[in-house]
């Protein structure tokens, strides 16, 4: 092509484009999620726990120092919250709560809250696949992750001598 030769009339390509298949995919109505609860009948009433036990028993692969970790968190952390709680009653602002009032506890460090966080993250997600919840009820930005201080780096100098 010429440096001076006219580009293809926006009709034509906007039509194929991502954000036009966007809009029409929004506009049939397809990406509208019925209630939480709602897709399946009795999706989304089975408690927590039970979830929780059978989301560990599915996953034989996990190597025991895993187990360990998950079934303490579990234990002390997110099961005295959500124990009695039907997964569909799992809301974001309970979610929120809950890991609000974890990081207020003098006795739990900030690694610990966030690794809690991940798991009941990753324990709804694997109901939404599963079709019992429509969406994840974790959805706080950048709650999962684990801030370091910066460690000072060691000077050479003084080992060499």
């Amino acid at each position: 092509m010429t440096s001076g030769s006219a580009r293809p009339k926006a009709s034509r390509t906007l039509r194929h484009s991502a954000p036009a298949r966007k809009r029409r995919f929004r506009r049939s109505g397809a990406d509208r999620t019925p209630p939480r609860g709602q897709h399946r009948p009795q999706a989304g009433q089975i408690s927590f726990t039970e979830y929780a036990d059978l989301w560990m028993v599915q996953r034989p692969s996990l190597r025991p120092r895993t187990v360990e970790l998950y079934d303490y968190l579990l234990r002390h952390y997110i099961r005295p919250e959500f124990e009695t709680a039907r997964l569909v009653d799992i809301t974001p602002a309970r979610v929120r709560s809950w890991r609000a009032n974890l990081a207020r506890r003098s006795n739990i460090g900030p690694s610990t809250v966030a690794k809690g966080y991940r798991l009941l993250k990753t324990m709804l997600g694997t109901a939404v696949e599963d079709e019992l919840i429509a969406r994840n009820p974790c959805v706080l930005k950048r709650a999962g992750l684990e801030r370091y201080d910066e460690r000072p780096i060691a000077d050479v100098e003084p080992a060499l001598r």
